[in-house]
């Protein structure tokens, strides 16, 4: 792990997988995975350096100085007040902690998985299945209940015209 004060050395592992990787990305790159290893400790040891999350559209870029000036900028233009702005730090820091504790338990669930046996793992594999499946049970038949209630309703519509149709023809022919 590169700290601020260290050289970056060509063997350096965000320098190969990244070669346009800037300094302040790498640091800031190479302070998640301390603060990580830091609070989860050795149990994610066997999985490999390969194992790191993958956040889908943020790229290091997004992790740059500018970036984030540019957001405080955008944030400091637009006409919200201070407490608009508060509210809504506080929230956006109540859902980064969530999904993080979310994280944090697909983690905990993944390293569970992998270390259990392969019986297990198949049992749990059909449990989920068996789940799945008896949700579509039910949602098939509470379909088919508002089909049947559907049905019958038309029923009711087609026997209530033919009636009114019989009374009419009965009145025409008294009349």
């Amino acid at each position: 792990i590169n700290t601020i004060n260290q050289p970056q050395s060509p063997s350096n592992k965000d320098e190969i997988t990244n070669p346009f990787a800037t300094s302040t990305a790498t640091v800031i790159k190479n302070e998640i995975i301390q603060k990580e290893e830091s609070t989860e400790g050795n149990d994610d040891s066997r999985l490999g350096e390969n194992s790191l999350l993958d956040f889908g559209d943020v790229t290091e870029g997004d992790l740059d100085d500018s970036s984030t000036s540019n957001t405080l900028s955008r944030l400091s233009s637009n006409a919200m007040t201070t407490e608009d702005k508060d509210t809504e730090i506080r929230t956006l820091k109540s859902e980064n902690k969530k999904l993080s504790d979310v994280v944090k338990e697909y983690k905990i669930l993944l390293t569970m998985y992998r270390s259990a046996p392969k019986e297990t793992r198949d049992k749990a594999n059909l449990m989920t299945s068996e789940k799945k499946l008896r949700q579509e049970l039910d949602e098939t038949r509470n379909e088919l209940k508002k089909v049947q209630n559907y049905a019958k309703t038309l029923r009711k519509k087609c026997n209530e015209d033919e009636v009114q149709n019989k009374m009419r023809s009965f009145q025409e022919t008294i009349r």
